[in-house]
């Protein structure tokens, strides 16, 4: 079947095709996110077993993404679309049939192959609109991602509690039969000739290195920070070096894959920096969010799906009302003061919460969540990439996008490495307060599970304290992230690139 790329029909389905791409990563990136304590026990993987998936993974798209472009050059955009689809399938069965943490890393390092694709290619296939059209593929577009990453969370609990934890790996695989379709009606077959990017090896060779170091010490960080710092440093040492390289190289040929000169501007970097940000809170506070409900509230798994999911949908709302009122209103600054203060609303909300605590009372902060997400995110995307050229585009968006995965796995780094001191902290010293004498046991908390005559009781015991020592660690988390909101808005107020 042929359409005619000027016909209504065609444009049409390319504007759902466009949606539904990105769709395709933010859900199943979302899923995985929510369901990653079942499926580390699904395949008996320690914390620091299933964080060196999440590297691999990270590691594997950033890769790919640095070579998004010089790919479509060579195999035009539907059969580059038509490989990473089948890839992302390949990988998505290899992680719901892995038996251990290594099977686990493969099926992901392969879905990680194809799924680094979508999001990108997905944003590339808008800038075939023009005029008012490029404004609705950017509607199509933000409902995508922003639709799949919100009901992320409940299609997980759904999953999780009718199927099992291979499941959160086979969902999204619904998605990519209605995507192959319209890839093959939609996507240009066209392959570019004329100056075309060259690969260099040693580059790649020094990418690749640089992205495996320093996410492998990223994901290291919270757990051998103390007993192996040597370790991480000398990862530290040989990736950092190597990243500088491979930019360098980039900056010095004639015919790079990446060429950051051409579209490395101040706005660009000030786009960046709130991107850097959005993606630090977003990638730790969505990690934070299921530990503080499930194990800290004791909020069943459906529970927290449908919470989380419900109060994320107001994303889409806020995004497209974001991108209409921009039109009347172009002025960027009172869109990131509102973003940052609905962070700091959402951060300083969910550190007063208390044991006791009503599910709806969760509904005001987590939708300022939803509203921070929608505008700080939107704010960038709509003046990031101002004023950059057409035959870079692509260039800027996958360096974007492998900032993006960085970010994305740092966050979620940084998140461990707190809530794992904090509540160490907050569990001792819950400890040190239980009277002992008085509940019949020792006066030595540590010693109570060889002391006590009563194991159940030790049991409860044990995990009220942990329980008590959870939510705590949660409290100290957001109300930092409160006060990033806080120091957003401050900057928000006397930045000048996006006024």
């Amino acid at each position: 079947m042929t359409l005619s790329q000027d016909s209504p029909l065609f444009r049409q389905l390319l504007l759902i095709n466009i949606m539904l791409m990105a769709a395709l990563e933010f859900m199943q990136n979302g899923m995985v996110s929510f369901a990653s304590a079942f499926i580390s026990g699904g395949v008996g993987a320690a914390p620091e077993e299933f964080s060196l998936a999440a590297a691999a993974y990270a590691g594997t798209a950033i890769l790919m993404i640095s070579k998004h472009h010089w790919l479509v050059q060579r195999l035009g955009y539907r059969r580059f679309i038509r490989l990473s689809l089948l890839l992302f399938t390949l990988g998505a069965l290899a992680s719901a049939m892995a038996g251990s943490t290594h099977e686990l890393i493969a099926g992901r390092m392969l879905q990680a192959l194809g799924g680094s694709a979508f999001f990108t290619g997905a944003r590339v296939q808008v800038n075939r609109f023009v005029g008012a059209e490029r404004g609705i593929s950017i509607r199509y577009l933000a409902s995508g991602l922003i639709g799949a990453s919100a009901l992320a969370p409940w299609l997980a609990s759904r999953l999780l509690s009718s199927y099992s934890w291979q499941g959160i790996f086979l969902g999204p695989l619904l998605l990519v039969l209605p995507v192959a379709i319209l890839s093959e009606l939609t996507l240009d077959d066209h392959i570019n000739k004329t100056r075309q990017a060259r690969l260099h090896p040693m580059g790649t060779v020094m990418l690749a290195a640089a992205i495996f170091c320093v996410q492998y010490a990223l994901e290291r960080v919270p757990y051998d920070f103390y007993s192996d710092e040597i370790k991480i440093g000398l990862l530290l040492l040989i990736g950092v070096p190597c990243l500088l390289y491979y930019i360098n190289g980039q900056l010095a040929r004639p015919r790079p894959l990446l060429p950051f000169e051409r579209f490395m501007s101040d706005r660009y970097r000030a786009g960046m920096v709130i991107y850097g940000v959005c993606y630090l809170v977003l990638s730790s506070s969505n990690y934070m969010l299921p530990i503080m409900m499930q194990r800290g509230l004791d909020f069943p798994v459906l529970s927290t799906g449908a919470i989380l999911s419900a109060a994320s949908l107001l994303s889409i709302v806020i995004a497209l009302g974001h991108v209409t009122l921009v039109k009347r209103y172009p002025l960027q600054r009172k869109y990131l003061v509102l973003a940052f203060s609905m962070l700091a609303l959402f951060g300083f909300g969910l550190s007063q919460v208390s044991p006791d605590i009503a599910r709806w009372q969760l509904v005001l902060p987590l939708c300022a969540f939803s509203v921070f997400s929608a505008l700080g995110q939107g704010t960038a995307a709509l003046n990031t990439f101002a004023g950059i050229d057409e035959d870079v585009f692509s260039q800027a968006y996958q360096t974007k996008n492998m900032l993006r995965e960085m970010f994305n796995s740092t966050g979620i780094s940084l998140a461990t490495i707190l809530f794992q001191a904090r509540s160490t902290l907050h569990y001792q010293r819950i400890a040190e307060q239980i009277d002992g004498q008085r509940l019949g046991f020792t006066s030595d908390f540590a010693s109570l599970a060889g002391a006590s005559p009563d194991p159940s009781r030790w049991q409860s015991l044990a995990s009220m304290v942990t329980q008590q020592s959870t939510l705590m660690a949660s409290l100290d988390f957001f109300f930092m992230i409160g006060c990033i909101g806080c120091c957003g808005v401050l900057l928000s107020l006397v930045q000048r690139r996006f006024r």
